[in-house]
């Protein structure tokens, strides 16, 4: 992880985390059957297995029982993983346009 961006890794890490909290409440909510029943409310509480994919999904396979610290946990943990995967992307996607460029300026 040569050319890390620390700043498209913490905003990345805290857009998911606040998707993933907005989710999880939703989510709560609709569960208990005090949601609405719009699209919105629908679609978020759905979203929730995505932003919970492999941490949470692994505790419970694991047969590990799912309290709230853990929870938590989990979901702090999976905004972090997606923070660094979304910062990879970044750095790949800058890593080919700076190839790109120096292409051409070779090739002019």
């Amino acid at each position: 992880m040569k050319n890390f961006s620390f700043s498209v890794f913490i905003i990345s890490a805290h857009v998911f985390g606040l998707l993933a909290f907005l989710s999880f409440i939703t989510s709560v909510s609709f569960f208990e059957g005090t949601a609405g029943t719009g699209f919105f409310f629908e679609m978020s509480s759905k979203s929730f297995y995505i932003f919970t994919f492999p941490i949470i999904n692994l505790l419970s396979l694991l047969g590990i029982k799912l309290v709230f610290p853990f929870v938590l946990t989990g979901i702090v943990i999976d905004c972090l993983l997606y923070g660094i995967l979304i910062e990879r992307i970044f750095s790949l996607f800058k890593k080919n346009a700076n190839s790109h460029i120096n292409n051409n300026k070779l090739n002019d």
